[in-house]
């Protein structure tokens, strides 16, 4: 099973070395959702666990479905 975000070092270096947590809050805006929806983040810490979450779920669909398709 291929994972194009887990099996590639550089970027998970890049996801694990920048200031995500800093993107974050303005990605979501303060984070003000986070009392209005159940699943908007709450913190920054929150917000990097859900994107690296969708990021692990791209890399796994990339790498077993889409790529063996191209």
């Amino acid at each position: 099973m291929a994972n194009f975000f887990r099996d590639n070092d550089d970027i998970e270096f890049l996801f694990r070395h920048i200031n995500v947590g800093e993107l974050a809050g303005l990605c979501e805006e303060g984070f003000r959702f986070a009392g209005e929806f159940d699943y908007a983040p709450g913190t920054a810490e929150e917000a990097i666990q859900n994107y690296d979450m969708v990021l692990d779920s791209l890399g796994q669909l990339s790498g077993d479905f889409i790529a063996p398709r191209s």
